[in-house]
């Protein structure tokens, strides 16, 4: 995650253009490493968590931490693993979307390892892909997902687009949720 981290350029805000390294806070990291640095002790190759949520106050660069929770997944998940972006609108999984392409293209030591087009980002490593949906579009069924994001979840009518990414997790063994 650091090695993720140090290599990324914020996109926007406040701190536009400048390494996330030097401006991360201590709960960020906290978020990541749970996330992607702690494994069972059975199995070593096993997240120990597989659900992780946040809930923080506005601007407190969320859906950053969502972006880069989705570039980790696409550079660490095996090879194939199928990663989404999720939210209740299309506007807000487009959002979403559009601060990975973003921060990707602000972060020349980690975009030349994906291709990006207007419709999913691949890591050229590995051929993972990451896709971005909504529970608008209804059209959740028959995914396999590894991993996904689903973002502004408190803000949903009802729990749809988190049901429909469970399901597509059964029969994925190092499955997470954020």
């Amino acid at each position: 995650v650091i090695f993720i981290v140090r290599r990324m350029n914020f996109a926007t805000g406040e701190f536009a253009g400048q390494p996330c390294i030097n401006h991360i806070a201590g709960f960020q990291w906290v978020i990541l490493f749970m996330c992607y640095g702690v494994f069972r002790r059975d199995n070593p190759l096993k997240r120990r968590f597989e659900k992780a949520a946040m809930l923080i106050s506005r601007k407190n660069a969320k859906t950053w931490i969502c972006s880069t929770f989705m570039i980790c997944a696409l550079l660490f998940e095996p090879e194939y693993s199928q990663t989404y972006a999720a939210a209740n609108s299309r506007e807000q999984a487009t959002i979403l979307y559009a601060e990975i392409k973003k921060t990707l293209d602000m972060s020349p030591e980690l975009s030349k390892y994906f291709k990006i087009t207007s419709s999913e980002i691949k890591c050229l490593n590995n051929d993972n892909t990451l896709v971005p949906i909504s529970a608008e579009a209804r059209n959740l069924d028959g995914k396999l997902a590894s991993v996904a994001v689903v973002d502004e979840f408190g803000a949903a009518r009802d729990s749809a687009v988190m049901d429909s990414l469970q399901t597509s997790m059964l029969a994925t063994i190092n499955r997470l949720l954020f």
